[in-house]
C-alpha cells in the first residue's frame, strides 16, 4: 500500500534518511486500490444483452407455466361443473329418481359439480327435498 523511495534495505539506506520510517513515503499508490485487481466492466452484468434476453426467456417460461396450470385447472372445473348440470338433468328422465331442479340445486352442481350431483341424488334417496 506505500512505496519505499529506497531499494536498499531498511537501515542501509542509500538516501539521506535517518530511520527506517523516514524510508517509505506516506502516499498511496495508485495499483494498490482494490478496484484495479478487478476486471474492467462497463455497467452491470444486465446491461448484456445477451443475459437480459435469457432472464427475460426464463420470465416468459415461468409466466406460461403458471398461467397453463391455471387455465387447466379452470377447464376442469368448467367441465365438471356443466358434466354435473347435464346429468342433473338426465336423472329426471328416470322415473324412480326425480331430482328437483330449483335454483339451490343448480348452484350446488355449479359449485359442486359431479360431488355436488352426488350430494343431491343421496339427498334425494334419503328423503330430504331442497
Amino acid at each position: 500500500m506505500f512505496q519505499r523511495l529506497s531499494s536498499a534495505p531498511a537501515g542501509r539506506s542509500t538516501l539521506p534518511f535517518n530511520s527506517i520510517s523516514d524510508s517509505y513515503c506516506f502516499m498511496a499508490v495508485a495499483s494498490a486500490s482494490p478496484s484495479s485487481f478487478l476486471p474492467a466492466v462497463s455497467g452491470s452484468l444486465l446491461s448484456n444483452p445477451i443475459v437480459k434476453g435469457v432472464l427475460v426467456l426464463v420470465l416468459i417460461v415461468i409466466i406460461l407455466y403458471f398461467l397453463f396450470k391455471a387455465v387447466k385447472k379452470l377447464v376442469h372445473m368448467l367441465l365438471n361443473s356443466f358434466l354435473g348440470l347435464v346429468l342433473l338433468v338426465g336423472l329426471n328422465f328416470f322415473p324412480f329418481l326425480k331430482v328437483p331442479i330449483t335454483i339451490f340445486s343448480v348452484l350446488l352442481v355449479l359449485f359442486g359439480g359431479l360431488m355436488g350431483l352426488i350430494v343431491l341424488v343421496i339427498l334425494k334417496l334419503l328423503g330430504i327435498s331442497l
